[in-house]
């Protein structure tokens, strides 16, 4: 199976691969038992996605996790980052991590251009919303997001070098456009770097965890840094990569986009709702 059209996770310590993957995800830290069971069995229960979370996309992109596993414990452990700020609900807790955009000098933007990922516990303290920051959904657009996250259910787990692969032909393909250059730099602001190589433009940004380390840890995983890349002729999106708390993501949205001949038919207009 060629890497190029596979999706795949893989969780190491301190090991970082570069294949040309689908969705790619990277927890560079040694998973202790516990916690490496627990993430199993997330991605089990994502084989029967609809059983087992609810995805709602409004201003945020929410999974909820309908039969909860993973800890807040985990969390900490796994980013050895405290939260930016924690807020009580009737029955638990709601955790939130800003990033906020760094400029050229390394100090952060004004006016504040800030990725904010929240997370919901229960009184048992184990997860059951996470939902995905509003700015972050520019360069990862939801129908792709939700797409790509349902895909990892149908991976094969190999316990021994944990690591997931998903089947090229159990890919989804997505009908709906994709954010272009000028729609990003809008959003985002300019970048960092600017560098066009093979046949692509990539732009760079970097953000910092408006938060601190768990004691007797570096910080290292405050730094979080985003590369989108773009055809240049037309200025779409193809792909990105964004490390965040030690979780390096990577979509390749040319592998998720639908032909205009694997594209649904649009509906005869006299069976459309009217919009008030």
């Amino acid at each position: 199976m060629p890497e190029s059209t596979s999706t795949r996770i893989r969780l190491t310590r301190r090991s970082w691969h570069r294949p040309g993957a689908l969705l790619w995800l990277v927890l560079a830290v040694s998973l202790s038992g516990c916690v490496w069971l627990r993430l199993l069995e997330v991605k089990n229960q994502l084989q029967e996605f609809d059983r087992n979370f609810r995805v709602t996309i409004a201003e945020q992109l929410v999974v909820q996790f309908l039969h909860p596993v993973m800890l807040s414990d985990d969390f900490l452990y796994l980013t050895e980052l405290e939260p930016t700020r924690v807020e009580a609900l009737p029955q638990g807790q709601r955790w939130l991590v800003d990033f906020h955009k760094l400029n050229a000098a390394g100090q952060i933007e004004k006016p504040l251009k800030t990725l904010t990922f929240t997370m919901e516990f229960n009184k048992q303290r184990k997860l059951t919303r996470f939902g995905f920051s509003p700015l972050f959904l520019a360069i990862a657009p939801p129908e792709f997001l939700e797409a790509s996250i349902r895909s990892m259910g149908k991976g094969a787990v190999d316990t021994g070098h944990r690591q997931l692969r998903v089947d090229p032909q159990h890919l989804p393909k997505i009908a709906a456009p994709l954010p272009t250059h000028h729609r990003i730099i809008a959003t985002f602001g300019r970048p960092l770097l600017e560098t066009k190589d093979q046949g692509e433009l990539h732009a760079f940004y970097r953000f910092i965890a408006d938060t601190r380390p768990i004691k007797g840890n570096t910080g290292a995983n405050r730094l979080a840094e985003v590369r989108v890349s773009f055809d240049p002729a037309s200025g779409r999106l193809n792909r990105m990569t964004g490390k965040f708390v030690g979780l390096k993501l990577r979509i390749n949205y040319r592998s998720l986009q639908a032909t205009p001949a694997q594209a649904p038919k649009a509906k005869p207009a006299e069976h459309r709702l009217p919009v008030s």
